[in-house]
């Protein structure tokens, strides 16, 4: 297999398995065994994500393949989220070498009278690094291009995401990339250097879930979120029907160490009455590459006092980075 692949692609793949934690050998363009037993590590991880999150379409499970593994759990919760909504999104770009960058960056700028499509060149964007992808809307088939749509699914993205419409130069709604904390110049420089620069969700890693009920009868519900120890907690909140349905995004933020987040929702018992609140996101450690300890509460009391036993805890031994679930029923 090795003899099809050029140095530079061999090189690329072992960078690209280094960062998702699956490899640890030689960067050295020359195949070996340990890359096979890194790639059939890295599918026993994505197919573990996608019994665990959801699968979709062919083209977007292809795509999908190519991400690394946390930006894959991400992918597959923002594809869950819009399907809930009953919305046809589809992932049409994943990982691109810096070749294939290097390409899309020559459209519209050699005399093809074609219209650029990225200002990036082969390792100035996310895409090579494998923690960006983009998103393709349909409706009865036809691809839609109207930025209100894309707008709305963004609404839907998972905590820890970036969406490439909210760029002031260059734009990109379809867009959409995981937070990481480094410059694009730290991430390529990490990337050619074999190192992690995002945590990864190990293979049979499992996503916590609480469930509370709450009498929206009863006035406000307050949400405090601490994450203690060193580590960020990337969330999103949203209101939706008890199968997932009608989504609507009511907070996003992050909590960083023993910094709390908090914020309340003032429920209207004839409008919410039956509806849950989820508070989901992702647990990533602020120094990468060492087992640590981690703690999460999250806090729901109602007029001041807490409900249902007191706060949620996870806790334990991070090696990666962990999708947390509440839900509230309201």
């Amino acid at each position: 297999m090795g003899a099809l692949v050029s140095a530079e692609g061999i090189r690329f793949l072992q960078r690209s398995l280094c960062s998702a934690g699956c490899y640890a050998g030689p960067l050295d363009g020359v195949w070996n065994a340990a890359i096979d037993a890194a790639e059939r590590k890295l599918q026993t991880l994505s197919e573990s994500i996608a019994s665990s999150v959801g699968r979709f379409d062919p083209r977007s499970e292809r795509h999908v393949a190519t991400l690394h593994p946390t930006a894959q759990t991400a992918a597959r919760q923002l594809l869950s989220h819009l399907r809930a909504q009953r919305t046809d999104a589809r992932i049409i770009s994943g990982t691109r070498t810096y070749e294939e960058q290097d390409a899309l960056f020559r459209i519209g700028r050699s005399g093809d009278g074609a219209k650029p499509v990225t200002n990036a060149r082969g390792g100035e964007s996310n895409h090579n690094f494998g923690v960006a992808w983009d998103i393709a809307i349909f409706r009865g088939g036809q691809y839609i291009t109207t930025a209100a749509d894309y707008t709305e699914a963004a609404r839907h993205r998972p905590g820890g995401v970036e969406w490439g419409g909210q760029w002031t130069t260059f734009p990109d709604p379809p867009h959409y990339q995981m937070a990481l904390g480094f410059s694009l110049s730290e991430v390529r420089t990490r990337f050619e250097a074999g190192q992690t620069f995002l945590s990864t969700l190990e293979a049979g890693g499992t996503m916590a879930v609480h469930t509370r009920k709450v009498d929206a009868a009863r006035g406000p519900v307050e949400i405090e979120i601490f994450a203690g120890n060193l580590h960020v907690f990337s969330y999103r909140a949203v209101l939706m029907d008890a199968d997932g349905s009608n989504q609507l995004q009511v907070m996003q933020g992050s909590t960083i160490d023993t910094l709390p987040d908090k914020f309340t929702l003032a429920p209207t018992p004839a409008q919410l009455s039956g509806r849950f609140l989820a508070v989901d996101g992702l647990l990533s450690p602020i120094t990468r590459g060492k087992k640590q300890n981690y703690n999460v509460e999250i806090h729901v009391r109602q007029n001041g006092a807490p409900i249902d036993g007191g706060p949620v805890t996870v806790s334990g031994q991070l090696t990666s980075t962990i999708p947390i679930l509440e839900h509230v029923q309201l």
